[in-house]
């Protein structure tokens, strides 16, 4: 697997992970070994919500993680994420903090944990998931008046 931080490479070596020098996309034979050992799909196209919400409930997910650590203002996949009504983990950065803070449905992991793959494996796996992972918490979803005002920290 090909390393893009190399802040990253002592954490992904400890968990095992090799740097190739090459990115597995390079390669589509190494692409396929990685993916698939990954258990990763790539569609290849744009979803509607609807389809993604579908899909996720067809792979029985139990959790999902949200592994951006640039701290963004407002998170369109969060809110996706949120919608599925299953627990949402997310680094401790940015608008999707702010969100996971307030949901009692959400886990916040610590920035340090991003350089760190087997202790955010570890935390992962410690989190307290309901069986089946669904939870009953309604999300609060924005508007774009709603979105842009709070971007801009514009007030009535």
């Amino acid at each position: 697997m090909g390393f893009s931080d190399p802040t990253l490479t002592g954490g992904l070596e400890r968990a095992g992970v090799t740097e190739t020098g090459r990115y597995s996309t390079d390669d589509p034979t190494l692409d396929r070994v990685a993916r698939a050992a990954l258990q990763i799909a790539e569609t290849g196209r744009h979803w509607e919500d609807d389809e993604i919400l579908d899909l996720v409930t067809q792979v029985s997910a139990d959790l999902v993680l949200m592994p951006s650590i640039w701290p963004e203002p407002y998170a369109y996949a969060m809110t996706l994420a949120l919608r599925t009504g299953l627990p949402v983990a997310a680094f401790d950065l940015g608008e999707p903090a702010e969100r996971l803070r307030a949901d009692p449905d959400g886990h916040l992991l610590p920035y340090a944990l991003a350089t760190d793959p087997a202790a955010c494996n570890d935390r992962l796996l410690a989190l307290d998931i309901p069986a089946g992972g669904r939870v009953a918490t309604p999300i609060r979803v924005a508007t774009s008046d709603g979105l842009m005002r709070g971007y801009y920290a514009l007030t009535p």
